[in-house]
């Protein structure tokens, strides 16, 4: 079992890093994975086949629009490897959610191809790339939660 995540500190860390789960639940062997944006959340696919960074650098002064595009990995779950990332730049999200199916993830921010800023659905296609929906969810906030029930 691994565990993926960002790290955050007074610069921006723009690596995600792998970690081991052991026995105990201690984590091990921190693997770090260089990112072109500084990443604000992670989500794994529930197949455990990609991650997803949901991206913010507020310290950047040449970049004063904070929000970066989403980037998807390929996840190796046995080795922890993290590769082929590929940032998708029609939506800037800093936190976003998967679905349980793994077709959809539901991200708060604003798109290239929507109207307005809001909560974004985006589908996950089989190879781990992704397309945004022209409309939006709702309004953007950063407390929800994706379930399959109404």
């Amino acid at each position: 079992v691994r565990a993926v995540l960002g790290q955050g500190s007074v610069q921006p860390d723009k690596n995600v890093y792998v970690f081991a789960i052991g026995s105990t639940g201690a984590l091990t062997s921190a693997i770090p994975t260089s990112t072109p944006f500084p990443p604000a959340y992670v989500v794994v696919s529930p197949n455990d086949k990609f991650v997803y960074t949901f991206n913010e650098d507020d310290t950047d002064l040449t970049n004063p629009t904070f929000l970066q595009p989403i980037v998807g990995f390929t996840f190796n779950s046995s080795s922890g490897a993290l590769t082929n990332a590929t940032p998708f730049p029609d939506v800037l999200s800093a936190i976003g959610h998967i679905d349980q199916s793994g077709q959809v993830i539901f991200a708060a921010g604003q798109s290239s191809v929507a109207t307005a800023a809001g909560t974004i659905p985006i589908s996950i296609l089989s190879d781990g790339s992704l397309t945004a929906s022209s409309s939006h969810a709702g309004l953007p906030s950063f407390s929800f939660a994706v379930t399959d029930v109404p």
